[in-house]
């Protein structure tokens, strides 16, 4: 008999995703690859997923 995966692994799976992917934006910010302003849109769009999860 197969076990059902737990929610909260794949809680912990998305919030890990957004959480490198943040640290991916914020380090093509630091390379001047993407303007402040789509930067923050960004961020604040991740911080809401996070929130989400």
């Amino acid at each position: 008999m197969s076990q059902k995966p737990d929610r909260r692994v794949f809680d912990k799976l998305e919030k890990l995703f957004l959480s490198g992917l943040q640290a991916q934006l914020q380090q093509l910010a630091r390379q001047d690859k993407i303007n402040d302003e789509d930067m923050a849109d960004l961020i604040k769009l991740i911080k809401t997923l996070k929130g989400n999860v």
